[in-house]
This record gives structure tokens, sequence and C-alpha cells, in this order.
């Protein structure tokens, strides 16, 4: 018989699939954000298509079809840019909880709770 205990190995397994997916969402985040800025910004260099509305933050100024694919694409990068440190925030929760951190998922939980009332409230604006 061994002395070793199978149980730390599991919650270490668990621990790292953990770390993995939450490095995947910032990572894969970021490079989706900045792919589609860099695309529009392109484009809007490339055909002089201009990158700011007229109608607040999701008003699509009148045009061609490749002005409202360019600006698309930009407001898509900047809303994903702000929406993946809040994924992360969320996957964050559950993992600390399953890991018995209960304070950290309370805190996660709070600041979790935060961001969507920021994001609610500054939408009322």
């Amino acid at each position: 018989m061994s002395d070793v205990n199978p149980q730390p190995a599991t919650a270490a397994a668990a621990s790292d699939a953990g770390d993995q997916a939450l490095a995947l969402i910032l990572r894969g985040g970021l490079f989706l954000a900045a792919g589609l800025l860099g695309a529009a910004l392109a484009a809007s260099l490339l055909f002089r298509i201009p990158l700011v509305g007229t109608g607040g933050f999701f008003a699509i100024p009148p045009g061609s079809g490749m002005d409202e694919a360019v600006n698309v694409a930009a407001r898509l990068g900047i809303v994903l840019l702000g929406l993946t440190p809040v994924a992360r925030v969320a996957l964050s929760v559950p993992l600390f909880a399953r890991a018995g951190e209960k304070s950290q998922a309370l805190f996660g939980l709070g600041v979790l709770i935060l961001l969507v009332l920021s994001m609610l409230l500054g939408a009322v604006e």
C-alpha cells in the first residue's frame, strides 16, 4: 500500500485545469478583440472609412455595407475587450468554490456583481 493520498493530486489537477481555462479566456478574448480591432483599423485606413459614428456607440453611420461591417467589427472588438475580464471573474467564482476557497469565491462574486451593475448603470445613461 502506498502512503500517497490521491485526493490532493485530483484537486491539483482540477486547479491546473481551471488555471488553463482562465488563461484561455484571457488570451482568446484578447487575441480575438485585437484581431477584430486590427482588421477594422486596417480596413478603415485602406478604404478611408471613418470609425466614428454620429448617433452613439452602437449607431452605425449610413453608407455602404463595407462601412457597416468595419464599424461593427470595431465595436465588437471593443465590447469583447471589455467582456473578457468579466468572463474571467465569472469563471473564477465556481473554480474557487469547488476548491474550497469560500472567501475568494465570495469576493469574486462581489466583484462580478459590481461589474454587472456598473455595466447596467452605464448603459442607462
